[in-house]
């Protein structure tokens, strides 16, 4: 098209020429004027060419100079056109988003209303959750939906687990269904944000769930501040489309919703792509966006108006095109050119009047669309306001006009909307005005707005900002909600719940006090405190001006009174007359004023904006009634049970005893309600009970006091301020005689050979004093003095002594055990350094044994050298032997039973008793090798009993003599008398040790179990050997017994269970060198030792054994070659103590990187419960320190080889430690 007007223009050039010739020829021979014309035409003719040049190249300059102008000027229209059509989409979009929200709100509030019926009576509603008691439930359910389409079904979930559904018609596989597992992902995601935010958990299930394409709603219920559990329900999203206008898509708009996860729940998921228009809609915890793109596209909805646009562009354009031809022609020309373009005009005006008239249509449709907006607005229970960046009113909908009480429209344009607000909440309609201009967000807030007449009403603002092309604010969209209404009546229901609320905390608070007197009155002892405590409590509950309580104490009586204000003397007359009369009258007994002794509990001080109470206008009474008679074994010192109202009349009391009466008084008539005479009857009857328990439990404890002194096993002693005895129980009589104590007339002098004064006076300082008696036998006891004052009637800060309680205890056998405890601190820490030591030397013969073997596998060694390494191993395999002997002895671990032959482990202790015990002591073992002696024990404790029996044994024989070790099996019957009493029957195991020394004597034989008991000096035996050899039998489910004459020696038999015998390998302990596992290049094992030379040795090992090693001298090293070389190490062989990172910390550190890492732990420590918690799992296992090269091989094997059931490949490749290491506990 712009072409178009230079060849228009050139073809008319010619048209005109060819005009004038013709007319020209016509008029040749006419008169002057004609000729002058025919020259002219000539000339015309002549100049044809130059002028058709010069209107071409003015035509050419014309347009190009024109053309850019024209292309801006386009661009500029369409971002106006583009910029008009997003303003009309999002004035559509609002209408249908809000319309959405309100529609949404509106169900939402059901799940408000049910959470607040739930919670209301969470009792009740747990009741009614069973099927069977569910009718009040669905109806009110049912009412709850009345008038609201889309809801599928209500739900109430106490902690989770669905238990009501509503309907349940067609939803009785829900219940039960426990929501926080439920299959549903979107179902259980949704119950679970609403237990964390506490607010409305709204989601959208998608396909796989059995609501799927529905809403689900969740609410959490609290019970004060603990989870009750969810209320929720599940909607139809399809009505509350179609109430929003959405269900059917408008003709014009694309719409589509989607969730704030990006989730498109309605619409095609193009619209969000298409940059369009977004309406959002808050929802308590997220928000939707309602997205809208004109049908067909942004481009399609201004295709019509810019096409009409820019063909008036080239209209005009080509119009000044010819102009400019036309000025370089002859004035006739350039008449005939204007004819000629005139009738070009006409043309393009009539396609001008074409394309206005398509736009007139389009304004009149924009005006029906406005127009149809317009009646929504008119419509709509909202009002709808639209002011300028100041606050200006532009225009409002006919609603707003309605409301403040004028008859046009135009009486509200151009007031400020400040002017509408009252002057509290105008501060706050201003920064609601910033808020909105600031953010493209709409925005809400609530404030009161005044009508023309002055009255008021609470308005809920809603506002959005209409931008101009630049995004700057131009105007603001302003919906407002009379929500008054609304206003009232949640005012009215915090009103009414907050009445409710008071009620409940007035029954608590005084349910609280009833408890708080139960849980006091019960431990109290004197009838003052406790009446005190009962009118303490009462006037809490009851405002009472004066109480008092009327108590009987055998003949005489007294009156306790407690008062909130002064009582004048008339008032006191009264109550105390009050007391006696209605006494007399409950109890049938006549009292005598006179002899009533009064006793104030408390009372106010007077206080001069508070009168004394003059008279006593209102007095109510509860007797005070023991129903039956309570045994002293019935009665205990403790909180009480709150039980119900006495319930006893004033009238007689028949078959009760009344013990007292509890009277409260107010000065004003009819001050007490029912509710407080109901509580006063409550404690009446609570105190009552509490003084009939306190005067049995006094009695009860005077009875058992009595018997508790006389039966104690220490000394007790009661003096009176003249040191007389007045109370002196069995124990306490013996040891004044043991003691030698002196009494002179009746008066208590001295006490073992001390006088009794000097013991008071350092005894009183809470100090024993220590008395000891030569003896013969030299005994040693201890005095605890404690004085008795008198009451502090007078307030005196000093008190008379009126008496002292002496406690006399013999210490003699509690010295002796204290002081073999401390030996024993110092056996047990020889034992520390002992297994320190030990592993200092296990790690100096792993080397050595290391080393060893390692040259013994080198096939070019001579025979003569692997001899000689073979001695070094053998002799570093005895060392080791006796090193792990005395770790087992010293180390504290527990028992860790595994099955064990006693016939060679005898043998083996045999010669290691042979190489410790003096030379003049001949060890003999008598045993079958036909034999089974096979036994569940574990190793350690049965070497520390064999050796503390020897050890018992060579003491016995100071001189020499034969130790004796026999091992046999017998059967006990069922009716055969056992060796041992209580020993079942069945197969046992016997294992003797017989001594030929001095013997026990008979009166230390029944005292050699017991610990600490020795017949030795301090500086020869801890009296710990024979104790614990009897824990470690017991401890192996065996029995001991001891046989023994003086002078002829003494035999300690122990029996063990015996077990049945395991297929055990009969090849030689050691394997052939040829025979050892080996690995391959390609298994790395990475070394983590800190002593050099065991690192070194382990690591050639398992390269010798074909394995490629690794090697770090600690665990943060260690973790650093880890991590470069992941997923490449097969196994870690770590020492279990290393400075920087220990092996516990390394192995949790590998683990965090690798739970299924492969680890072999070594350490010359014992194996102790501590270590032992980290070494379960099917990849880890314990080798002990000194390593041996075919143990080393075996357990490296073994563990790479191992299955995913944890179980090793063959019994031979693993050493018998590492099969009970990893068995189950208690096999």
């Amino acid at each position: 098209m712009a072409d178009r007007p230079a060849h228009d223009g050139m073809q008319l050039h010619t048209d005109v020429i060819a005009s004038q010739d013709d007319s020209g020829t016509r008029s040749e021979g006419g008169s002057g004027p004609q000729w002058r014309q025919a020259g002219i035409r000539e000339r015309l003719l002549q100049l044809g060419p130059y002028l058709r040049k010069r209107a071409l190249i003015g035509a050419l300059v014309t347009l190009l100079v024109l053309l850019p102008f024209y292309l801006q000027l386009t661009l500029r229209a369409q971002e106006w056109l583009l910029g008009e059509a997003r303003v009309e989409v999002s004035t559509k979009l609002d209408s249908h988003g809000n319309a959405l929200a309100s529609a949404l709100y509106r169900r939402l509030a059901l799940l408000q209303s049910l959470r607040a019926y739930v919670r209301s009576d969470l009792d009740a509603v747990s009741r009614a959750l069973d099927p069977e008691s569910s009718a009040s439930l669905d109806s009110w359910a049912s009412g709850l939906s009345v008038g609201t389409t889309g809801v599928t079904y209500f739900s109430i979930a106490p902690s989770g687990r669905l238990r009501y559904v509503y309907p349940l018609a067609t939803n009785e596989d829900l219940l039960d269904t426990d929501l926080l597992r439920d299959a549903c992902p979107d179902l259980r995601a949704n119950a679970l944000r609403a237990i964390a935010t506490h607010e409305t958990a709204v989601g959208w299930l998608r396909e796989g769930c059995r609501d799927s394409q529905r809403l689900c709603a969740h609410l959490a219920v609290l019970d004060e501040q603990d989870l009750w559990g969810l209320v929720g329900m599940v909607l139809d999203l399809s009505p509350i489309l179609y109430e929003a206008g959405i269900q059917a898509q408008p003709s014009d708009l694309d719409l589509a919703l989607r969730d704030h996860t990006g989730m498109v729940l309605v619409g095609p998921s193009a619209v969000f792509s298409s940059q369009p228009a977004i309406h959002r809609i808050e929802l308590p915890d997220g928000y939707w966006e309602l997205a809208g793109v004109p049908a067909g596209g942004w481009s399609a909805s201004i295709r019509g108006t810019l096409a009409a646009f820019q063909a008036a562009g080239l209209a005009i354009m080509a119009l000044v095109v010819v102009l400019v031809g036309v000025i370089v022609t002859r004035q006739d020309y350039l008449a005939q050119m204007v004819r000629d373009r005139t009738t070009e005009l006409e043309s393009v005006n009539h396609e001008l009047q074409v394309e206005l008239a398509e736009r007139q249509r389009i304004e009149t449709a924009l005006r029906d669309s406005e127009e149809l907006y317009k009646t929504l607005v008119e419509t709509s229970p909202d009002a709808v306001v639209m002011t300028d960046v100041q606050g200006q009113i532009l225009s409002v909908s006919r609603r707003m006009v309605e409301w403040h009480g004028y008859a046009e429209p135009d009486a509200l344009v151009g007031l400020n909307t400040m002017d509408l607000v009252t002057p509290a909440d105008r501060t706050r309609a201003r920064e609601h005005l910033q808020a909105t201009l600031r953010s493209d967000e709409p925005s809400a807030a609530e404030y009161t707005l005044m009508r023309r007449d002055g009255t008021s009403f609470v308005g809920e603002i809603r506002s959005s900002p209409i931008n101009d092309a630049e995004g700057r604010p131009r105007a603001i969209v302003s919906t407002i909600r009379d929500i008054t209404q609304r206003r009232r009546d949640e005012e009215a229901l915090q009103e009414l719940a907050a009445n409710l609320e008071d009620r409940v905390r007035q029954r608590t608070f005084e349910v609280q006090v009833l408890y708080e007197l139960s849980q006091q009155i019960g431990f109290e002892l004197r009838d003052d405190e406790l009446l005190g405590l009962t009118l303490q409590h009462a006037q809490r509950v009851v405002p009472y001006d004066a109480a008092a309580v009327l108590l009987l104490l055998g003949d005489d009586y007294t009156i306790y009174i407690r008062s909130a204000r002064e009582l004048s003397t008339h008032s006191e007359r009264q109550l105390v007359n009050c007391l006696i009369a209605n006494y007399g009258y409950v109890s049938g007994r006549a009292l005598d004023a006179d002899r009533a002794r009064v006793t104030y509990l408390h009372q106010a001080p007077m206080d001069a904006d508070k009168a004394t109470v003059p008279v006593l206008g209102s007095v109510f009474q509860v007797p005070l009634v023991f129903s039956r008679r309570l045994r002293p074994n019935e009665a205990t010192l403790g909180a009480m049970e709150q039980g119900p109202a006495s319930q006893i009349p004033l009238g007689r009391a028949e078959k009760r005893e009344v013990v007292g009466l509890l009277v409260v008084a107010a000065e004003e008539i009819g001050a007490f309600s029912e509710d407080q005479m109901r509580l006063v009857y409550t404690m009446a009857n609570q105190t009552a009970s509490a003084l009939q328990r306190m005067r049995a439990l006094l009695a009860a404890q005077q009875e058992r006091l009595e018997s508790l002194v006389e039966n104690l096993p220490e000394g007790v002693l009661l003096l009176d301020g003249d040191f007389r005895p007045l109370v002196v129980n069995p124990a306490a009589r013996h040891y004044l005689v043991a003691l030698g104590s002196v009494v002179q007339d009746g008066v208590l002098s001295q006490l073992g050979g001390k006088a009794l004064g000097t013991i008071l006076r350092w005894a009183d300082g809470h100090q024993p004093y220590e008395l000891v008696t030569e003896g013969p036998p030299r005994r040693t006891y201890e005095v605890l003095a404690r004085p008795l004052l008198d009451d502090d009637q007078d307030g005196s800060e000093h008190r008379l002594i009126r008496s002292w309680v002496l406690v006399l205890r013999d210490v003699t056998e509690e010295r002796s055990v204290q002081a073999r405890m401390q030996q024993q601190a110092r056996l047990a820490a020889v034992g520390q350094l002992a297994a320190g030591i030990a592993h200092d030397f296990n790690n100096l013969l792993t080397s050595i044994l290391g080393y060893a073997e390692l040259a013994a596998t080198d096939p070019d060694l001579p025979d003569a050298f692997r001899d000689d390494m073979d001695i070094i191993a053998r002799q570093g395999r005895r060392a080791a032997d006796l090193v792990r002997q005395i770790l087992d002895f010293s180390r504290k671990s527990i028992s860790r039973q595994q099955t064990l032959d006693l016939a060679p482990f005898m043998r083996e202790t045999v010669k290691l008793l042979q190489r410790t015990l003096p030379e003049p002591v001949a060890i003999v073992l008598e045993a079958s090798r036909d034999e089974d002696y096979t036994v569940r024990a574990d190793i350690t404790q049965m070497q520390q009993a064999i050796t503390n029996l020897a050890i018992n044994a060579r003491d016995a024989m100071p001189e020499g003599g034969t130790l004796s070790f026999g091992l046999s099996r017998f059967y006990l019957g069922a009716d055969e008398e056992p060796p041992v009493p209580w020993m079942p029957p069945g197969h046992w195991v016997r294992l003797t040790v017989t001594d030929t020394g001095v013997g026990i004597p008979d009166q230390v034989m029944p005292h050699v179990f017991e610990p600490f008991f020795t017949t030795k000096g301090p500086t020869e035996g801890t009296g710990l050997g024979l104790s614990q050899v009897y824990g470690i039998v017991r401890q192996h489910n065996g029995f001991i017994g001891v046989e023994s004459e003086p002078g002829a020696g003494a035999t300690v038999t122990m029996y063990f269970p015996a077990q049945v015998s395991p297929q055990l390998d009969t090849t030689a302990p050691e394997r052939r060198r040829d025979e050892l596992p080996r690995g391959s290049d390609d298994t790395t094992i990475l070394v983590v030792e800190d002593e050099d030379a065991v690192r070194q040795v382990s690591a050639r090992t398992l390269e010798r054994l074909g394995y490629h090693v690794l090697s770090s001298r600690d665990g943060v090293e260690a973790l650093g070659l880890y991590d470069r070389y992941a997923g490449s190490i097969d196994l870690v062989l770590m020492d279990l103590v290393m400075p920087k990172m220990g092996g516990r910390e390394l192995l949790l550190a590998l683990r965090e990187r690798d739970p299924n890492v492969k680890v072999i732990v070594m350490s010359g420590y014992p194996l102790d419960v501590e270590v032992e918690d980290i070494l379960v799992g099917e990849h880890i296992a314990w080798l002990p320190k000194p390593l041996r090269l075919g143990d080393l091989a075996a357990r490296v094997r073994a563990m790479l080889d191992r299955n995913g059931s944890g179980a090793l490949p063959s019994a031979q490749d693993t050493p018998d430690d590492a099969q009970s290491l990893h068995k189950a506990p208690g096999a």
